[in-house]
């Protein structure tokens, strides 16, 4: 590997590699922009997903902005055709000038989520039983608006603040996590906030499945793995609409709010007090990652894709 260079063995296998189509699922990083150089001098194409990278809350530092406008758009109008996530994303891809082919498909969920679901079922309750149980996964980060769900809590009536509590799943930078842990203080909340680092594979599952309600609130998303673990699970889910599954609205799969503490502790009053919205929520959300997010219904999306593009 080169600083500022391609390794020779790497361009090698670029020029001689029966590959027509490469598929890259890199952002920011130098290097992919002088390996994508070598494709094009081959005579050779690329498609890249954007991954959500370049939302304007995430190109607003002086870094990223260098970045964009000395090498970044360079890359990203190479391609032959660009991969986004969702449709909003496609819109911000369009706002930053390109012209490129773009594509729209989600991220999925496989047969092997749907076994560990199934795992998962079989494990012991990790909550108690007796209290409205709601859970997030992630990594903390400040986008994820952990604060805003927290300072929710803060909001509700305290007759329903005794029978409820947040459980967050995940890590992230210890500086964040500590400023969330002092806000969980600050508003006497360590009753009702639990954190409990990284769970992975079928205990992840039961985290989310067990829970009587996903919120996922966030400043800024593409399409959420998990996300769609919990619209997988059918558990009962609140979303912002920065979380980008506005287009999914009509099949009442969730329910959408702004990212204020006010709008959170609303949507959770809603659900803690309305079961049957809970149990319309759980059957359609699953049937909604059936139709829309399974992967073997998507990889035929991506597969026509590639055909075209590289027919083109």
């Amino acid at each position: 590997r080169k600083r500022f260079g391609i390794n020779t063995e790497l361009k090698s296998f670029v020029k001689s590699t029966s590959t027509d189509l490469f598929h890259f699922h890199l952002m920011w990083m130098w290097d992919k922009n002088i390996l994508a150089k070598e494709i094009l001098r081959a005579g050779k194409s690329y498609i890249c997903t954007t991954h959500a990278a370049y939302t304007p809350d995430k190109i607003n530092s002086l870094k990223k902005r260098i970045a964009i406008n000395s090498f970044e758009l360079d890359y990203l109008r190479g391609a032959k055709a660009i991969h986004a996530l969702c449709e909003e994303e496609k819109y911000i891809l369009r706002e930053l000038g390109l012209k490129n082919q773009i594509y729209v498909i989600p991220n999925g969920i496989s047969d092997r989520e749907y076994s560990l679901i199934s795992k998962a079922r079989k494990m012991s309750n990790p909550y108690d039983s007796s209290v409205f149980q709601i859970c997030w996964v992630g990594r903390l980060r400040p986008e994820k608006n952990i604060d805003g769900m927290i300072n929710a809590l803060s909001l509700l009536p305290k007759l329903v603040l005794k029978k409820v509590k947040l459980n967050l799943v995940g890590n992230g930078s210890l500086d964040y996590e500590r400023k969330l842990n002092d806000l969980v203080l600050k508003n006497n909340l360590s009753n009702h906030v639990e954190f409990h680092g990284s769970k992975f594979s079928a205990e992840k599952y039961n985290f989310i499945d067990k829970a009587d309600m996903y919120l996922q609130p966030s400043f800024s998303e593409g399409v959420s793995f998990s996300l769609l673990d919990a619209l997988a699970c059918g558990t009962p889910t609140v979303i912002s609409r920065q979380s980008n599954m506005n287009y999914y609205l009509k099949s009442c799969a969730f329910e959408v709010i702004e990212p204020f503490a006010e709008d959170i502790s609303a949507s959770i009053l809603e659900l803690f007090n309305d079961a049957s919205k809970r149990d319309q929520l759980r059957s359609s959300s699953q049937a909604l990652v059936r139709d829309s997010f399974y992967w073997p219904k998507l990889i035929d999306r991506y597969q026509k894709m590639y055909l075209e593009v590289n027919n083109d």
